[in-house]
C-alpha cells in the first residue's frame, strides 16, 4: 500500500531544496543601480518675464483691495456678512472679523438688516 507519510516527506524535502537553492542563488546577485544620464547643458539661458507677471497677477487676486474700504458701511438689501467680506476684501472668510468688530450690534451673525451700519476693519490691509 502507498504510504502517505513518505509522499509528504518527499514533497516537503523537494520544496525545501528548491527554496534553499533559490535563496543561495539570489544572495550572490547584487542589485544593479540605474544611473540617470546627465541632461544636456545649454550655453545660453533664456529668461522671460512671464513668471514675474504671473506673481503679480496672483498677488493681486490674493490680497484684499487696499483702497475704497469705508470705515462704516450701510448694509444693502440682500447682503450678508459673507457677501460684504467678499466685496471689500476678496475673502469670504473675512466675515468673521467684520462680525467680531460689530458684535455689540449683531445678535446673530447670519441676520443683518438693510440700513444697518457696520464698522469695517481697516488694519491688516
Amino acid at each position: 500500500m502507498f504510504n502517505i507519510r513518505l509522499l509528504f516527506r518527499f514533497i516537503l524535502n523537494l520544496f525545501l531544496t528548491v527554496a534553499l537553492a533559490f535563496v543561495l542563488i539570489s544572495c550572490g546577485e547584487e542589485e544593479k543601480q540605474v544611473v540617470p544620464e546627465k541632461p544636456e547643458v545649454k550655453d545660453t539661458l533664456e529668461i522671460t518675464d512671464t513668471v514675474e507677471v504671473k506673481k503679480e497677477v496672483v498677488q493681486q487676486l490674493e490680497t484684499p483691495k487696499k483702497f475704497g474700504i469705508p470705515k462704516i458701511y450701510e448694509v444693502q438689501d440682500g447682503e450678508s456678512l459673507v457677501s460684504i467680506a467678499e466685496k471689500f476684501y476678496n475673502d469670504r472668510l473675512y466675515w468673521f472679523k467684520i462680525f467680531a468688530l460689530n458684535e455689540y450690534q449683531i445678535d446673530d451673525w447670519n441676520k443683518i438688516y438693510p440700513g444697518q451700519k457696520l464698522n469695517l476693519p481697516q488694519s491688516e490691509i
